[in-house]
């Protein structure tokens, strides 16, 4: 009989997965440190974030989803035997890599096509330059499909540990390689160090992994299984990639605008992503996992009750920290990139698009959560009809807002289709899986304080002198957030404790 998941296994699996991040974020700052003084908002980094298109959508959407299904799929296979799991896994492997070989020779040969579709406000040498560098990318797919299906065994097989050195490991490369050829490549250093950051991912998982598909990680697929697996996740190219594809359409629009609109966007999205990285990456990919589990046995009061208890550490831990990063935008950018080739205007493209954006540091997390759901029962198709309107809606809301707020009114529109598509699964969660709600007065009364304290300092305090206020925005923040995060502190302090403990035995 298999263990179910208890609450200690995912304390365990969090727990490491947001130590290894927050170490990984903290490098992936360095990097962008370093990007911003060597290429601040240029043309040429717009260039290089607008090549990364196509990769976003293939290598983000479909490997990605093929990854995340993958893991019910893989567990529920393994009832039959390891070695079943074993094969499913090795198949899965294979299929993936030959389309996404394919996949890249087509970005090599034909960059110009891609080019004219995800940049048609680029043109003369900043075309040019975003084709050469979309060549440079065109073994990208092909690295981030094994490191999204070597690291999602690993998940399925609840090694967190190791699959969070994994994460770990692309910086100790990304960074040196980005030192490395900054001064003969310029922008397309980026580029490239990325394949390699990219690539120790998916080897260090493989390593790790090879417990579950040996020496050798490919094998013959099965049709049935990789049927199965395709109809599954077909729905999840759409549906799990709401966020990716909006973001792709977010830098189209953005190429019309002026110079540095894409870096500013980019830059800004870098922070959000770095929080959502530390403080909530842990509980959402271990949730996957504990809930595939209790879906595998079909106990929805088991899978309600994991899904409440993440829902509400989140939201404790994120709003306050969503209600500073409004507040505090200013600041934020101006420690971490107003240095070198990034200016001061840089400073504030990029602390307008951030303001805009802040709202998704807790939206794109509890929607993570809340869509394993749907993953986890194979209910796919059904998140994919939710989620297919909010790229339309997406699309026209950066169209109407782009002109008034520039790169800000497109980072606005994202935060606002996260927010309704949060809303949507909600609402359907409770009407149709008859699951409740997943808010009480704990996460109410976080969201409530931290609305009033954005209110505060926007408006009566706005135009208090810069130090009395950035000490007393600081003060305020962090006792909303140790006074909430109380009792999810005391967790980490108490396996930093136990492991100590074990340390000495």
């Amino acid at each position: 009989m298999n263990r179910q998941m208890t609450s200690q296994d995912i304390i365990s699996g969090t727990f490491w997965i947001t130590v290894f991040v927050a170490a990984s974020k903290l490098l992936g700052f360095v990097r962008q440190l370093l990007a911003g003084m060597l290429f601040g908002t240029s043309s040429g980094y717009d260039a290089v974030i607008i090549a990364l298109g196509p990769t976003d959508i293939v290598a983000g959407i479909i490997a990605g989803a093929f990854a995340s299904i993958a893991i019910p799929i893989y567990i529920e296979e393994k009832k039959h035997g390891f070695a079943v799991a074993e094969s499913y896994a090795k198949g899965l492997l294979t299929f993936t890599s030959l389309f996404l070989i394919l996949f890249g020779i087509t970005l090599a040969v034909f960059p110009g096509v891609y080019m004219k579709i995800f940049a048609p406000g680029f043109s003369g040498d900043q075309l040019g330059l975003a084709e050469n560098y979309l060549r440079i990318y065109s073994l990208l797919p092909l690295l981030n499909g094994w490191s999204n299906l070597f690291g999602a065994f690993l998940r399925a097989e609840r090694m967190f540990f190791q699959y969070s050195i994994a994460q770990f490991s692309t910086n100790l490369f990304l960074i040196p390689a980005l030192l490395i050829f900054a001064p003969f490549m310029k922008e397309g250093a980026y580029a490239l160090s990325l394949e390699f950051g990219t690539g120790a991912i998916g080897f260090v998982a493989y390593l790790y992994g090879r417990k579950i598909w040996g020496n050798f990680p490919f094998g013959k697929f099965s049709k049935n299984l990789t049927r199965k697996t395709f109809y599954f996740a077909a729905p999840l190219f759409l549906s799990s990639a709401v966020a990716t594809i909006n973001g792709v359409v977010d830098r189209a629009f953005a190429s019309g605008l002026v110079v540095g609109s894409v870096s500013a966007l980019n830059y800004s999205f870098t922070i959000v992503g770095m929080i959502n990285g530390i403080m909530a990456a842990g509980i959402v990919t271990s949730s996957l996992t504990s809930i595939s589990e209790s879906a595998a046995i079909f106990d929805k009061k088991a899978i309600l009750k994991k899904t409440r208890m993440m829902v509400e550490s989140l939201v404790k831990i994120l709003a306050p920290i969503t209600a500073f990063t409004i507040v505090a935008s200013d600041i934020i950018v101006r420690i971490i990139y107003q240095r070198g080739s990034f200016t001061a205007d840089s400073t504030t493209m990029t602390s307008a698009a951030l303001i805009a954006y802040s709202t998704m540091i807790i939206t794109v997390p509890l929607t993570g959560i809340l869509g394993n759901i749907y993953i986890a029962q194979k209910k796919t198709v059904r998140l994919t009809l939710i989620s297919i309107p909010m790229l339309f809606v997406n699309a026209y809301l950066d169209w109407i807002l782009m002109m008034p707020f520039k790169q800000a009114g497109i980072a606005a529109s994202s935060s606002i289709v996260s927010f309704l598509l949060l809303f949507l699964i909600l609402y359907d969660l409770d009407f149709e899986f008859k699951m409740g709600s997943f808010f009480s007065i704990k996460t109410i009364l976080p969201i409530l304080t931290s609305f009033i304290y954005v209110i505060v300092f926007l408006i009566p305090l706005s135009k208090m002198s810069s130090l009395p206020k950035y000490i007393l925005e600081i003060a305020i923040f962090l006792v909303m957030l140790f006074f909430f995060g109380r009792n999810e502190m005391k967790m980490i302090i108490s396996k930093f404790r136990s492991l100590e403990a074990s340390k000495n035995k």
